[in-house]
């Protein structure tokens, strides 16, 4: 067995890009590969005189005569183990056999097999190319690996295809990128290598190779020691010369990278920032280093910052829409006529939009827009190249641009696609009833309906989606004292707007003669003193709101521009006060309400990320409402599962889960509520609810509702039992800091008497119980329940 270790690469700093030159000089130094192997034109010797035979032509025959010659001094240097390279020679012996129109313009190169750099022969182009040292060559996995590796596969695949039958093509797909290290701009090349004036010659008997054995070689390209056991290299020696053309295939290998990006999730390439990425494409496929990319989005969606990504590098929304809507704009123009524009120079524009203007501003002389389609046909972006130069672009660009602008849509498509369908889900999760726990039901009866309907034609209507027998847990955590916090801060705007508005109108009235004035001060003054005295009703609200924004305050804006300075000061500064929306005081008021949504967020947010943990326990239907506090409906059972299996257990688990959830709810309020506007507090409660019932899937509601006559029943305790009462007393079941449990059964009683005890074990709530019978209430009467205080975490 043969060791195939690797040369060590130069130190690589750039995304396995090295400079030319360092590649250069470690190809030079790579190891002799293991396979014997000399330069020599016999072969190509042989292939002319075998074409002489029936020409005889005299510039051939002296071809062959200089060739030979060569030969012999290539070979009586190697008697004497002297390299005797011939560069002139070589040169002079090429020229002869291709035409210099032939191999003008052409990078292409001659050399020994498995020799590395220098080549023996090589074109002007290829050798100012190579001579090229602001550039860096993009190494692949081959040239990370055993350097001399592909010389193994090669010289493999010669001798299988020479003596064993074989036809093996180990040169396909080769190719080689450059990039320039100031504007990396790149090149890609492909090589054409030709191996007819190759020979290979068996020094030894031939080993035996069976097909199993063939097969496994070309299945495991990588193992070098195998091919090596196999082929010895002490077997062959390889004679002739290598002829490889190298083309430039930089255009269509961008092509290919642009559909790799839009074949790939949201358009996305495995560089950091794909904008640039596709910013260096444009430049090496027009060949242009200095031009600029954008792409600006013109249809509004969520999405608008992230897929606009526009030649200013931010996106103004006022300059986009003045820009999109300017007639004379070229932008504008893009959007009216669905094709493709250019502008020679900014400079000259007479007419510039606002967002042209920026351009110019930004140094920017030439543009090219073209409109990017979605699959409806409607004009979703508009895709943008700039350059500081004039007269960068024509009608020429447009058309060498055509696919490149075309995969450019795709991509762009694809991540608009991917973004409404994410919205859907969205959409779906949070503000529909189609709940991830009972999807599959949904699309069961919407696959059976489809195929029914559409592959069938029959007249069938959707089934009836429903579950039965599952098992409800309900709780809510509502604001103590809701409806009273809410009246005070309406009642303390209300009275903070009508002394201002009263000193305001007695002001103007001793300024102005206007006696409607006097007659609005005297009914201020009216509703200001009933509400300081604490009379404050419900209707209240509307008629003072009335009262100010349909009558007075029109009347005061009306006569402001005949008010004296002082009275004019007065009256703006009232107004400043106001909401600018509602046009009155909404301070205490918005206080209480955003104390609510913070307060509703909590709890939501904390009961939320519970909820989704027993999803992974056991799926469950789960649907939540906010008002002032939030309310929970839970069912599970047997019907929900789409694989699984149910048991009782499962129940058990759920309900002390609950508890424990209503335990930490407490906790969370008490800590989170000094942070808040209005300091706020929760009562909870649960409803312990035995029996199993059926929720239907109503169709023209979109959600679920209990099914059936009986389970009715439900749904009206749940509706009374927040309000009501213990037996013979005032005092509300709910109460703040406390957890309600109401039930119906004294089984229900003795098991969460079970989870009651673990909690007070592990300090959820205090030892005391309270066994509470609760007052009669409309239909329904004789319902109990437990309260317990719930303690601070410790």
């Amino acid at each position: 067995m043969r060791s195939t270790q690797s040369h060590k690469l130069p130190k690589i700093t750039d995304d396995r890009y090295l400079p030319l030159q360092d590649f250069q000089d470690f190809s030079k130094n790579i190891p002799p590969s293991p396979y014997a192997s000399r330069f020599s034109f016999s072969k190509l010797i042989e292939t002319l005189q075998d074409k002489n035979k029936s020409s005889k032509e005299e510039i051939l025959e002296t071809t062959i005569a200089r060739l030979k010659a060569a030969e012999l001094r290539l070979q009586q240097s190697a008697a004497k183990g002297e390299p005797f390279l011939l560069q002139e020679e070589v040169h002079a012996v090429m020229h002869l056999i291709f035409p210099a129109f032939f191999l003008e313009g052409q990078m292409g190169y001659i050399k020994g097999p498995f020799e590395n750099y220098p080549f023996r022969f090589q074109t002007e182009d290829f050798s100012a190319q190579l001579g090229d040292y602001e550039c860096d060559i993009k190494l692949s996995n081959q040239n990370l690996s055993t350097p001399h590796s592909p010389n193994i596969l090669l010289a493999g695949a010669a001798v299988l295809n020479t003596f064993y039958d074989q036809q093996v093509e180990m040169y396909a797909g080769e190719g080689m990128t450059l990039r320039e290290r100031e504007t990396k701009m790149e090149r890609h090349y492909k090589f054409d290598v030709h191996l007819d004036y190759l020979e290979v010659k068996k020094v030894k008997p031939l080993k035996k190779l069976t097909p199993e054995q063939i097969h496994q070689l070309l299945n495991n390209l990588n193992d070098h020691e195998l091919w090596l056991e196999h082929i010895p290299p002490e077997n062959f020696v390889f004679e002739g010369i290598i002829i490889g053309f190298i083309s430039d295939v930089t255009k269509p290998e961008i092509l290919s990278k642009m559909k790799e990006m839009a074949a790939n999730e949201g358009g996305k390439s495995d560089h950091e920032d794909d904008r640039d990425y596709l910013e260096i494409l444009a430049r090496s496929y027009l060949e242009m280093p200095e031009i600029l990319l954008g792409s600006l989005q013109t249809v509004d969606g969520p999405w608008i910052e992230s897929l606009t990504w526009s030649l200013l590098r931010s996106y103004n929304a006022k300059m986009v829409r003045a820009s999109l809507e300017e007639v004379k704009s070229a932008y504008r123009q893009v959007l009216l006529e669905g094709k493709a524009v250019t502008i020679v120079d900014l400079q000259e524009k007479e007419h510039l939009s606002p967002l042209e203007q920026a351009l110019r501003q930004k140094g920017l002389r030439s543009l090219l827009l073209a409109p990017i389609f979605d699959e409806d046909g409607r004009i979703v972006s508009i895709f943008e190249l700039a350059s500081p130069k004039p007269y960068r672009f024509s009608q020429l660009t447009i058309i060498q641009l055509e696919e490149f602008i075309s995969l450019f849509a795709m991509g762009t498509n694809k991540f608009i696609n991917e973004m409404e369908n994410a919205i859907r889900l969205t959409m779906q999760q949070e503000f529909t009833s189609i709940h991830p726990s009972v999807e599959w039901k949904f699309r069961k009866v919407a696959s059976k309906y489809f195929w029914e309907r559409v592959v069938e034609e029959k007249q069938v209507g959707l089934d009836t989606i429903v579950f039965k027998d599952v098992y409800p847990l309900y709780g809510q955590a509502d604001i103590v004292g809701s409806s009273k916090l809410r009246n005070e801060s309406i009642s303390k705007d209300l009275i903070d707007n009508l002394e201002r508005v009263n000193k305001l109108l007695v002001h103007c009235s001793t300024s102005i003669h206007f006696h409607l004035l006097d007659i609005y001060a005297e009914e201020v003054q009216s509703h200001c003193e009933r509400l300081r005295e604490g009379s404050f009703v419900s209707s209240d609200e509307s008629r003072i709101v009335e009262l100010l924004s349909e009558q007075i305050h029109p009347v005061i804006r009306k006569l402001m521009p005949s008010f004296p300075q002082e009275s004019m000061e007065l009256a703006q500064a009232y107004f400043d006060y106001l909401d600018p929306e509602l046009d009155i005081v909404y301070r205490q008021r918005k206080a209480y309400e955003d104390s609510v949504t913070l307060i509703n967020e909590t709890i939501s947010h904390y009961l939320m990320q519970e909820e989704e943990k027993m999803q992974k326990t056991l799926p469950h239907f789960f649907e939540k409402f906010q008002t002032d506090g939030v309310e929970y409906n839970l069912y599970l059972g047997q019907a929900i599962l789409e694989k699984n299996e149910f048991h009782s257990f499962y129940l058990q688990s759920f309900r002390l889960w609950q508890l424990i959830v209503m335990c930490e709810i407490t906790r969370l309020v008490e800590k989170e509520a000094k942070k808040f506007p209005v300091y706020l507090q929760t009562a909870q409660l649960i409803f312990v609810y035995n029996n199993t019932l059926s929720i239907r899937f109503q169709m023209d509601e979109k959600q679920f509702d209990i099914d059936g006559a009986y389970n009715v029943r439900y749904e009206i305790l749940k509706k009374r039992i927040d309000k009501a009462y213990i037996k013979g007393t005032d005092e509300r079941l709910t109460q703040q800091g406390k957890i309600g449990i109401v039930w119906l059964q004294d089984k229900d009683r003795q098991e969460y008497q079970q989870y009651l005890d673990h909690l007070v074990r592990n300090n959820y709530i205090a030892a005391e119980i309270e066994d509470l019978e609760l007052d009669k209430m409309q239909g329904v009467e004789g319902l109990k329940a437990m309260r317990v205080t719930v303690l601070p975490k410790q």
